[in-house]
């Protein structure tokens, strides 16, 4: 009979456990189940932090693990079956991580606070389970010596070895060191004492953003703190587990007028050749855009953050996981970080109003965004964009808010805090279940091996037989299209389309289109706008035809191929869909994308970031961005050089658009349409669903289509009738331009 151990080990702050029982060639003896070890381990091949499950040999024979099964669940007992021919050497380790990766020695799922593992044999008995108790984080559980009676608690996990290293016979902790000075904003020099409670204990502190150890420095006289950095200090005592790490970060003679972000993280997890996230690391291509470089791993490393508000109030501090964030743009110096809070760093949300004008208070995850591709030209680009949208077109798009960022006490710049789009901001959103929802990007596969669109949640069948439903039938035909606005809020998807095809983004539609939908009845795709910073002028300029770029058939081009197309194209086979599309962009041309709307909007975000972007410009001048190789500017004039080619592409864009229109759908131009609102305190007018501005309105709009006006009184108002070249006694009216038209609209008691 041979004895083996089975070790549940989990990533910063989740708990560990070790099964023992003893296999022979007909029966399994359990001898007793005991926890094991807890603590951060790096998978070696993932070179990401994970839990994981050990199992030691303490025999003298080989043990053969085939068709035994691990679980996480009582209700699941065959959740991951240990692949066949899995064998241990006498006295020897297996490693089995819990990631959710399945493949090999990879399980299909992680471990959770509250879950119950179990070991499973082929016939489905249970040889051990063990529910999660322990309550100190980032510990290891297991016998020391292997195989002994004595069950402790380990400061270090020992994968692969013997479990050697000290250890306790309690979870009692040596408990919190305490600072006499809070984190935050201060003048001059500042000293910071730190004091325990704890009787024979001493504190250990770090500055370099560090998890302090028994080896760091030993506190013992106040601390000078002369300029802005992190103190990182935690509790030691010789007969306890240390205490958990608390973090404060000082900001000296700073003064800003964005929020501050403070990110405190051990300077491995950012610069370590080998599991850094900020560097290219040993494995990255040395051309851009750098693929394999340990930035565009979705590696997750601990972190401590801070938010503070520009008067210098805390709004929260909190434990998370950092990583990068978005695909080329990574090949620049700053990088996009995204923050996710899990119950295993402590806290499931971030319970604060990050944003002030939107009533969300509940966050379980954030970016860090640094401006993409934007990042060498005006910085505000892809905000800019989202804030002319916001308010005016019925498309998801997420909150931005820009803050200054600092890192490991040093100064990192601006970024913009932004929602991150996941199911959590869908169910926030829209009130949704975010267990059920089906959240797809499109992700192209050059060999065509799959389909382009692929589930971030749920999954993609119901998109993927809507396509072929499509692909099948005759857009033109009525009855079909209705089936089509079943499954599709086709309102949204014209305001998407209109708005990427407005702003000439030339990362999409072969890139950056996420679509989702409630898992209902009546659950409807909707489209979410992201990502824009190449539009509005960075690649392509005004004049770009984005309609013909939008719906080419046979292009090899990376941003436009048939796949990503085809549903515009088809669409636009039917006569409702395409008038529909051509009249509300002349709508939207007239007003939400006017000129004078869209440099006004300009001017408000540059101004938002310009006190901060001397600073900014002297971190990182001179720099180049990977992308069309363009330096970042290195002086105020050219930064503004570059906010004002916004400028340009706003007042030159929309006549451009109007003369693409005109020559893609074969029209015979353009008439003005004035519409004048008699008691306009009485109701509103909307045409083709796009609300016009003012009570003397007039709009550029496209002969030959039907423009759909509705007049909509305000409560205890009626509609009397239009008046002028069109006279009708109904709300909704549909007419056809020849000419220049006048209408009145007349709303009465």
């Amino acid at each position: 009979m041979s004895k083996v151990y089975l070790k549940v080990i989990s990533i910063f702050g989740i708990w560990f456990f070790t099964i023992i029982f003893a296999l022979a060639e007909t029966r399994v003896c359990i001898n007793e189940v005991l926890p094991v070890n807890v603590s951060s381990v790096i998978d070696p091949y993932y070179t990401n932090y994970s839990e994981w499950i050990e199992i030691y040999n303490a025999g003298d024979k080989p043990v053969n693990l085939s068709g035994y099964y691990l679980s996480n669940s009582l209700k699941k007992p065959f959740a991951w079956k240990i692949p066949p021919d899995t064998i241990i050497q006498p006295k020897g380790f297996l490693l089995f991580w819990a990631d959710n990766n399945d493949a090999y020695n990879h399980t299909n799922f992680k471990i959770n606070p509250s879950d119950t593992i179990s070991l499973v044999d082929p016939n489905g008995r249970i040889i051990d389970k063990l529910i999660y108790g322990v309550k100190v984080p980032d510990i290891s559980i297991g016998r020391k010596p292997d195989g002994g009676p004595d069950w402790v608690y380990f400061e270090t996990p020992t994968p692969g070895a013997s479990n050697t290293t000290r250890s306790y016979p309690t979870q009692e902790t040596a408990g919190e060191p305490k600072f006499s000075l809070p984190g935050g904003f201060y003048k001059g020099t500042q000293v910071v004492i730190l004091t325990t409670d704890t009787p024979s204990a001493e504190i250990h502190y770090t500055e370099d953003g560090s998890i302090p150890t028994r080896t760091s420095p030993v506190y013992t006289v106040p601390l000078k703190i002369t300029s802005t950095r992190v103190i990182r200090a935690r509790v030691f005592k010789k007969d306890s587990l240390p205490g958990p790490t608390i973090t404060q970060t000082y900001f000296i003679n700073e003064k800003f007028t964005l929020p501050v972000v403070s990110i405190a993280t051990d300077p491995v997890n950012l610069w370590d050749n080998k599991i850094g996230i900020y560097v290219r690391g040993e494995r990255g291509l040395a051309t851009y855009p750098y693929w394999e470089s340990n930035f565009l791993q979705k590696w997750e490393r601990p972190c401590s953050i801070e938010f503070y508000q520009p008067n210098g109030k805390l709004g929260f501090h909190l434990d998370a996981g950092v990583r990068t964030a978005g695909t080329t743009s990574l090949g620049n110096p700053v990088k996009s970080l995204s923050i996710r809070t899990r119950t295993k760093y402590g806290t499931d949300w971030i319970n604060y109003k990050i944003f002030d004008d939107m009533p969300l208070d509940k966050f379980k995850s954030f970016i860090l965004r640094a401006s993409g591709d934007d990042w060498a030209s005006t910085i505000f680009r892809d905000a800019m964009i989202q804030e002319v949208i916001k308010g005016q077109m019925d498309i998801d798009i997420h909150n931005y808010r820009p803050v200054i960022v600092f890192i490991n006490g040093s100064y990192w710049g601006i970024h913009y805090l932004v929602e991150k789009i996941d199911r959590f901001f869908l169910s926030a959103h829209h009130g949704v279940d975010p267990k059920q929802i089906d959240l797809l990007v499109y992700l192209p596969d050059p060999e065509k091996r799959r389909s382009p669109y692929l589930a971030m949640d749920g999954d993609e069948k119901n998109f993927l037989e809507l396509l072929d439903f499509i692909k099948t039938h005759n857009m033109a035909l009525k009855e079909n299209y209705q089936y089509v606005k079943s499954k599709i809020d086709i309102n949204e998807y014209i305001n998407y389309q209109i708005a990427e095809i407005y702003i000439a983004n030339a990362d999409w539609p072969g890139g950056n289109v996420k679509l989702w939908r409630p898992r209902t009845k009546e659950g409807k795709w909707r489209w979410i706008l992201y990502d824009t910073d190449i539009g509005f002028g960075l690649y392509f300029d005004y004049t770009s035809d984005m309609i013909t770029y939008a719906t080419a058939e046979d292009s090899i081009a990376w941003g436009n191929p048939p796949e990503a197309t085809f549903l515009f194209r088809k669409l636009l086979e039917n006569t409702e869909f395409k008038n529909e599309f051509i009249q509300r962009f002349a709508s939207y041309l007239n007003t939400t994308f006017h000129p004078e709307r869209v440099i006004r909007i300009i001017n408000l975000k540059q101004a938002e970031i310009e006190p901060e972007m001397p600073r900014y410009i002297e971190k990182w001048k001179n720099h180049i961005s990977e992308f069309r190789n363009m330096k970042f500017p290195s002086t105020m004039q050219e930064w503004k050089k570059n906010v004002e080619g916004m400028r340009i592409f706003a007042r030159e864009r929309p006549s451009y658009i109007r003369q693409h229109i005109i020559e893609k759908f074969k029209l015979s131009g353009t008439a003005n349409l004035t519409v004048k609102i008699i008691n306009p305190g009485m109701g509103k007018i909307f045409i083709n669903n796009v609300p016009i501005t003012g009570d003397n309105f007039t709009g550029i709009y496209f002969k030959d289509i039907p423009i759909i006006l509705n007049a909509v009184p305000n409560q205890g108002y009626r509609f009397a009738g239009w008046q002028g070249t069109f006279q009708e006694k109904n709300n909704t009216i549909s007419l056809v331009l020849k000419k220049d038209a006048t209408l009145q609209a007349i709303f009465s008691h």
